[in-house]
């Protein structure tokens, strides 16, 4: 009988160690790209790009989605930022999702911002903002990303003076 006790305190002692400190429903994405309750905002960047590096700068961020086993998700915003009828006056729209779970431990999004295309004096360019949301462990992330994609992004806009 002392066994089984024994087993039973064991068992539940193993399982309440081996629980997530928070509830998996607090750790899904909404459903307009909302981040997880759970989750802390632990990066946050806007770039500039010029329209011609539009898709080399989706590129740059997949690949270190990709090399840090995110799954990845692309929205109708990333056609609707080439589709001049649908970009309104304040047009702002997540072109990226990604995640590292489930549950999401990690969430990633790349929010559209402002789109200057078709502008008079040729300076067409758009600005885009990077969130990455995690428990705040993530900092190998986060240097990873600063060294390897931050670098690649800046490049993405010369602008008049470089012209």
């Amino acid at each position: 009988m002392l066994i089984v006790r024994a087993i039973i305190v064991f068992t539940f002692l193993l399982a309440a160690g081996c629980s997530e400190p928070y509830p998996a429903a607090d750790q899904e994405i909404g459903p307009n790209g909302e981040p997880p309750e759970a989750l802390e905002l632990i990066y946050q960047k806007q770039f500039l790009a010029e329209e011609k590096n539009y898709v080399l700068a989706f590129g740059i961020v997949h690949r270190f989605l990709v090399d840090n086993q995110f799954s990845v998700s692309y929205n109708p915003c990333f056609d609707d930022v080439l589709n001049i009828r649908k970009r309104k006056k304040g047009f702002t729209c997540i072109a990226v999702q990604a995640d590292q779970g489930p549950p999401t431990k990690v969430y990633f999004r790349l929010i559209v911002d402002e789109v200057l295309f078709n502008q008079l004096d040729n300076d067409n360019r758009w600005f885009f903002s990077i969130e990455i949301y995690g428990f705040g462990s993530e900092q190998s992330l986060i240097d990873d990303f600063s060294a390897a994609v931050e670098p690649g992004l800046a490049q993405l806009y010369v602008g008049e003076q470089g012209r």
